[in-house]
Formats: structure tokens, sequence, C-alpha cells
């Protein structure tokens, strides 16, 4: 009776490692998408700040007049702040990217361990099982009727 409740306890026990590697991937899956959407971020940011760097590198010098000046100057000053907060997103998104990168490595090394006890679990099984059928085996061949043979020895019982 206790290999049949340990069957049961290792088939749970099994079933749970089992579910806990399906929301594992599950999670893998949704940190790659949101990773993909990071690297998509980059990117366009990358090529915004490019975009930003090669017009600022193509615009003509300024004019010295007084009232042009300031507003030029505003301009470059918001084209500045602008590259700076691109920049500055860039950086951040980088920290994310390799944030997620390392949860991904960590999922990973999760699902590695949970396939590895689901195995060895469903080895353990195995093995029980097998001792079961072993026993039982052993039973039927005790509980067996014995054939006996009669021969013209007078003295040998069965």
């Amino acid at each position: 009776m206790t290999e049949a409740v340990s069957i049961k306890d290792m088939r749970d026990i099994i079933e749970q490692l089992r579910m806990d590697l399906a929301t594992t991937q599950n999670e893998l899956e949704n940190i790659i998408l949101d990773n993909n959407d990071l690297r998509s971020q980059v990117t366009n940011l990358i090529n915004e700040n490019n975009t930003l760097k090669a017009f600022l590198s193509k615009t003509p010098p300024k004019k010295t007049t007084p009232p042009r000046a300031s507003s030029d100057n505003k301009t470059e000053e918001f084209s500045n702040r602008n590259i700076l907060t691109l920049e500055q997103n860039l950086k951040d998104l980088e920290l994310q990217l390799k944030s997620s990168k390392n949860e991904i490595a960590d999922l990973n090394n999760q699902i590695i361990t949970l396939q590895k006890a689901v195995q060895a679990k469903e080895f353990e099984e195995s093995s029980l099982i097998q001792h079961t059928i072993n026993l039982n085996s052993e039973i039927d061949k005790s509980k067996r009727p014995k054939l006996c043979i009669l021969t013209a020895h007078p003295g040998v019982r069965c």
C-alpha cells in the first residue's frame, strides 16, 4: 500500500513540476517578446539619434544678427536637449535590455533545473513501479499451486 501512495505522491509532484515548467516557459516567452520590443525601441532611438546628429551637422553656420541669434540659440538648445534626452533614453533601454537578458538566462536555468527534477521524479516513479511489479510477481509466485507429479516412489509426498 505504501508503494501506491508513494507513486501517487510522485505523480502529483511530477504534475506540479510540469505546471511550474509551463509557467516558466510562458514567462520566458513574455520576456522574449518584451526584449524584442525593447530592441525595436533601441533601434528606433538609434536611428532617430543618427538622424538628429546628421541634421545638426548639416545646418548652416549661425548668423550673428541679434534677433535671430537668440532664436538660433533656442533651437540649438532645444535640439541639444532632445539629443541628450534620446541618449539617456537609449542608455535606459540598453540597461533594460541587459536586465531582460539576465532574466532570460535565469529563467533558462530554472527551466533546465525543472526539467532535470521532472526527469529524476519520472525515473524514481518508474523504478518504484518496476519494484512494485517485481514484488507483485514474487507474491504471485508464492501463491501459485505447486504441481506435484506422482511417481512410483513410496516415500515422496506432495
